[in-house]
């Protein structure tokens, strides 16, 4: 056994799917592991035999165990002294430390506070420990902006809080805020109204944390100085950890492309940090093992000067263990040290390896400590360097793949291409000058500023060319997530063709290499064509708030989107765009690569906002909406979006039957040549039916158009009607239901709205008629299911979740 702590760091993986389908506690895990231990010991006592599997039971049960205590010892003690107040939404005093850097975003400040005590019914009361709570302070002034920038770690403050539990996901693949918070022992969010009521209490001037956010600050204002505007926030993502500071549009390209950990702490910046401080030590006359306890000695500072994410402490372990492993002269070992870091964060944190970053990191880094050198001998070039490089390239694109199709549906073709063009000009040049251009301005500005202008044209370089393969759209898939059997499959044409290559079969190589090549390009045919529940149509109300939006997945394939959601703008920024913040990420997580249309049943902001965000994301074939004339500028930012990329937009014949795909179609019945240009009068209404199954969509439409259709048209009987306008008492009549007879209806109104949608004689109205009420204020996104006639409905959240 050369590698135990491999051994272990395998075990404690398998230990996390045994917990998962057995969830014993901790104790029976505990026993199991000394019975393991001492069964294991008298095998080895007897036949000098059994280290391996020893080692594997043992881990096996230690990993369960761990996970089984943690889950048992989470309860919040903040959960029984605030319940109350959480459901009244009053403030409460509270006192506790600042234990984050606090972080701007928009209109809000961001920290974490550990709580010490808070007032609850006249009566301050103690925690037996501190907790932490995410708190969010809203900015009103820029006398507060100036005060934001004072708070630093380590101060101790008091201030009226108001508490709140974490978001459930509201919509099918969203992310899951709860459990992301969870996994950080946090249980509550807090709100406070204004900087105003903060108060400081104490600070702990000589902590690091303390004198470091300081210097962070001071490293921040430096970027925005010597930088130009265009660049200053990418170098502040990259710098210093400010994902929040890089422009939106720069962002999607990068992540289109699967190189986003660029622009922000990464592992890759941190080795790339720390191995041009150790070459440049080595250069100044040290030794390998001095210069590697130098720059592990100043890792810790660069940890807390970026920020302490969980993703630059996982980044700085990893490569610590590498310089500990040059330390004691075991650079051979280095896949060891690294287990050890593996074991040391999971036994501080069991659930960090449910974290997709956590996973990529270590599964690529093992892969490439493994694999590098093997495959680089193997490929077929002159240049050393080359062949380690692109070697490096395709075992990391490998190992990264079923992680991106699995955590973020997402996968570029073009990703190897981008990380082999891209990645090295950012790590290997404008990370090291921009770091070394921020340290240059403390004693020479005009040299500083020399740097950064170099900094600032690799940086347009880098910016053109990720802009240009960002556009060729065809090649950036969405992917459904694969089945257990796929993975593993994937896993195993893998080794088989890295085995191939790396000359581990005798006879017939290049024969073992082109099958390898078979079954691994096969498996990507077979994930791309995936599809979840292609035996029925699928119709999903998304929960975008106060506003609308479905999806419709027809069985054969094609997919309507009605409506977009909203957007919220504030300041000349979308604070909330449903478009680019559910939607996008909905037809992800369904791997919806296309959409064949798109409906915009009026061009109210809270239906199309999120239109743009959709059709910059998606291919859409065409767009379906009413005659009326554009009139706002949102309406017309839309338009010119659908128009600039070729979209075709058609207006409806009405009472006329198209055929969407497979027991699919469509009549529309209103409007006509509108001549009102009223909005919500003008709303685009159409009965859907699917396998006989009647849904009728109505928009924003209110009682004149109620009342129009009942004159004009003698309208069927439906099984789902889409109550119009969120539920508002505009619309909703009694003789409109009375006619209709619905089984079902759908109201999509934001939680706890200003408006008060729905009505509540809206209410009254479908309760009169015995008709069920499905709302996304209350339930969430709702699911329908049509399946040989049959309808099934479903919510994602129980009322008032």
């Amino acid at each position: 056994m050369k590698r135990p702590l491999v051994v272990l760091s395998l075990a404690w993986v398998l230990g996390y799917f045994v917990h998962g389908w057995c969830r014993l506690p901790a104790m029976a895990y505990l026993l199991a592991a000394l019975a393991a231990l001492v069964g294991g010991g008298w095998a080895y006592y007897q036949w000098r035999k059994g280290v391996f599997i020893t080692l594997l039971l043992v881990g096996v049960c230690l990993s369960g165990g761990r996970i089984a205590w943690v889950e048992g010892h989470s309860p919040s003690a903040l959960s029984p002294l605030i319940g109350a107040s959480a459901e009244s939404s009053r403030s409460l005093p509270v006192v506790g430390k600042v234990t984050s850097l606090p972080e701007c975003d928009g209109d809000r400040l961001l920290f974490v506070l550990d709580v010490e005590r808070l007032r609850v019914g006249g009566k301050w009361q103690h925690l037996p420990q501190r907790e932490p709570v995410q708190v969010t302070v809203a900015l009103s002034d820029p006398s507060q902006w100036r005060r934001a920038t004072q708070i630093k770690p380590q101060q101790t403050v008091a201030m009226p809080l108001t508490f709140q539990r974490p978001p459930l996901p509201r919509n099918p693949g969203a992310f899951d805020y709860r459990e992301y918070l969870a996994r950080r022992g946090i249980h509550w969010l807090a709100e406070g109204k204004s900087l105003s009521d903060f108060r400081l209490l104490a600070v702990a001037k000589y902590h690091p944390l303390y004198w470091m956010g300081g210097v962070r600050n001071w490293a921040s204002e430096t970027v925005k100085q010597i930088y130009p505007e265009q660049t200053s926030g990418v170098m502040r993502g990259i710098l210093l950890g400010e994902r929040k500071a890089v422009p939106e549009r720069i962002e999607q390209d990068y992540a289109t492309l699967g190189i986003i950990h660029v622009l922000s702490i990464s592992g890759l910046h941190v080795s790339v940090l720390l191995a041009v401080g150790y070459w440049g030590l080595k250069r100044l006359g040290m030794t390998r093992e001095k210069a590697a306890g130098l720059v592990m000695a100043l890792l810790p500072l660069y940890v807390i000067l970026t920020g302490m994410g969980a993703p630059v402490i996982r980044a700085a372990l990893t490569a610590g263990m590498v310089l500990l492993a040059t330390l004691l002269r075991r650079q051979q070992d280095v896949l060891s040290f690294l287990a050890l870091s593996f074991l040391l964060q999971c036994g501080w944190n069991p659930h960090v390896l449910e974290e997709a970053g956590f996973q990529l990191t270590y599964a690529i880094t093992a892969a490439l400590v493994i694999g590098t050198g093997s495959l680089g001998d193997a490929l077929p070039l002159p240049w050393a360097w080359a062949r380690q490089v692109l070697a490096g390239t395709l075992i990391a694109q490998g190992v990264s793949l079923p992680f991106a199709l699995v955590h973020f549906h997402e996968y570029s073709l073009l990703s190897g291409i981008a990380n082999l063009l891209f990645v090295p000009i950012v790590s290997l040049v404008v990370t090291p000058l921009g770091m070394g251009s921020v340290l240059l301005a403390a004693v020479w500005e005009t040299g500083a500023c020399a740097v950064a202008e170099m900094v600032t044209l690799c940086l347009y370089i880098v910016d053109g060319g990720v802009g240009v393969l960002a556009q060729m759209t065809p090649l950036h898939r969405l992917w459904q997530t694969p089945p257990g059997w796929w993975l593993v499959a994937y896993a195993l044409a893998s080794w088989y063709l890295f085995a191939a290559w790396c000359g581990a079969f005798r006879f017939h190589s290049g024969a073992h290499r082109v099958y390898g090549w078979i079954c691994w390009i096969g498996l990507l045919f077979i994930a791309a064509s995936m599809k979840i529940g292609s035996d029925a149509t699928r119709i999903t109300f998304l929960d975008v708030g106060q506003g609308d939006c479905a999806v419709v997945e027809a069985k054969s394939g094609q997919v309507i989107v009605i409506d977009g959601g909203g957007r919220d703008v504030r300041d000349g920024e979308a604070s909330f765009d449903a478009g680019k913040q559910v939607v996008v990420p909905f037809l992800k997580f369904r791997g919806i690569n296309q959409i064949d249309t798109l409906v915009m049943t009026h061009g109210d902001l809270d239906h199309i906002g999120g239109v743009k965000a959709i059709v910059e994301r998606i291919p859409v074939k065409r767009v379906v909406r009413n005659s009326s004339p554009i009139q706002s500028p949102m309406e017309r930012e839309v338009m010119t979006a659908i128009r600039r990329r070729g979209i075709l937009v058609q207006v409806p014949r009405l009472h006329r039957w198209e055929r969407l795909g497979e027991g699919v179609n469509w009549q529309f019945y209103h409007p006509g040549i509108s001549t009102r240009h009223e909005r919500n009068e003008d709303s685009l209404v159409f009965l859907l039916t699917v396998d006989g199954v009647r849904f009728l969509f109505t928009g924003d439409a209110g009682s004149p158009t109620e009342d129009q259709l009942l004159r004009q048209l003698r309208l069927p009987d439906i099984h789902l009607l889409k109550v119009a306008h969120h539920g508002s008492r505009s619309g909703t009549q009694s003789k409109w239901l009375e006619v209709l007879k619905p089984e079902h209806a759908v109201i999509s109104a934001g939680k706890r709205n200003r408006y008060g949608h729905p009505a509540p004689e809206v209410i009254r109205r479908l309760q009169k008629e015995r008709i069920h009420i499905w709302r996304t204020d209350l339930q969430g996104a709702i699911q329908v299911e049509v399946q040989t006639g049959r309808l099934r409905i479903a919510s994602v959240l129980k009322d008032g979740g």
